[in-house]
């Protein structure tokens, strides 16, 4: 077993584990972006009709600020849900690799303690003689 093998699995690992957490980060900050849409939707909501507002003299402004922030609110979770689908799938590439990279520790230990009981009965015979 050949450590290249080893050592590329491990920098693939490493890499599919920083990829899925980027996803996971993204994931994460869309659905925040999403609430913060929506909270400032629910805000300006209610706004409408408290005395001192200007929502009476600018109703169309108004409207408008809470179909944005609805509209990037949907817009983020669509996205946010895009972003999940990533992060599934780097979790099941991760786990691939992972699987491949315990298989070539594991063939990687078989053939060095093969080499070991080899060279012991190499040894052996030697001395034998």
């Amino acid at each position: 077993m050949s450590n290249s093998r080893k050592d590329r699995l491990k920098k693939v690992l490493t890499l599919q584990e920083q990829l899925k957490r980027l996803h996971e980060t993204r994931h994460a900050m869309l659905l925040s972006s999403a609430v913060a849409a929506q909270r400032e939707a629910e805000e300006i909501v209610q706004r409408i009709g408290v005395e001192g507002s200007l929502s009476e003299v600018f109703p169309e402004i108004y409207h408008r600020r809470i179909a944005k922030a609805n509209q990037q609110r949907v817009e983020r979770l669509s996205h946010a849900r895009e972003e999940a689908q990533r992060v599934a799938q780097a979790n099941v590439r991760t786990d691939i690799v992972e699987r491949n990279y315990r298989e070539a520790l594991r063939e990687d230990e078989r053939y060095r303690i093969e080499k070991e009981q080899l060279e012991n009965v190499e040894r052996r015979h030697r001395s034998g003689k």
